[in-house]
């Protein structure tokens, strides 16, 4: 199965959460729904690591894992997601892209029917998908860091300019070039946060500080190294 490059975790606005929730729940047909719209939202909100609907909406922002909106979907009567349904939602939660020199290269994919398909994949060591061939996109050792708008730009460059009856893997490299990615493999704190507090803290209160810093360094990393500092 490939892997998609989006990130695990997301940023988003509490407002834009709820209303994409509510697309997603509203497509789940009435006679297989497992609960009420709300209680769906509740779900979502303590998957977040809030205690509940009213804590998340006291915030102007989330943080919060593809996984973990799709596990409220579950919750509610979606049918265990697939690798599919996950990148579907990575897309329509925004999720930036990123890539690190350990996870194997970044590639964009194109169909035999020429359908340039928007979603980004690892191929480490080699992909495989039937009809189907992957093109790999420079990546120097510091990763890429792109937001959701920078590679779909990317995407719709691709789409507008590739001639396929010309070199198509030159003429992508030369559409990546002109990219610029950020690196995603170094850590960057303008101040350090109170570790004591991170420490004792609820998970979204945790969540929140993280949101405090982000900005410099991709959300997935920041989490992690948080995380460790939490424990250590």
């Amino acid at each position: 199965m490939n892997i998609n490059a989006y990130s695990d975790f997301v940023e988003i606005s509490t407002t834009a959460l709820l209303d994409c929730f509510k697309l997603e729940f509203r497509d789940i047909p009435t006679e297989i729904r497992q609960c009420k719209l709300n209680q769906g939202y509740q779900a979502l909100a303590r998957n977040a690591g809030f205690s509940g609907l009213e804590a998340m909406k006291a915030q102007s922002s989330v943080l919060l894992k593809v996984n973990e909106f799709l596990a409220a979907l579950e919750s509610s009567g979606v049918k265990k997601h697939s690798w599919s349904t996950n990148e579907h939602i990575a897309q329509l939660l925004e999720s930036d892209v990123q890539c690190t020199f350990s996870q194997g290269d970044l590639c964009v994919a194109i169909h035999d029917n020429g359908e340039i398909i928007e979603t980004p994949y690892y191929a480490n060591p080699s992909p495989y998908s039937p009809d189907i061939t992957f093109y790999v996109l420079p990546v120097d050792a510091n990763g890429a860091w792109l937001t959701y708008d920078e590679w779909y730009r990317f995407i719709l460059d691709l789409r507008k300019n590739l001639n396929f009856d010309d070199d198509i893997d030159s003429q992508i490299k030369d559409i990546w070039n002109a990219v610029n990615p950020d690196h995603c493999g170094e850590l960057f704190l303008s101040e350090q946060p109170d570790w004591n507090e991170l420490t004792h803290c609820s998970e979204g209160l945790f969540r929140q500080r993280i949101l405090e810093h982000s900005g410099h360094t991709p959300l997935d990393l920041l989490y992690d190294y948080f995380s460790s500092e939490r424990t250590s």
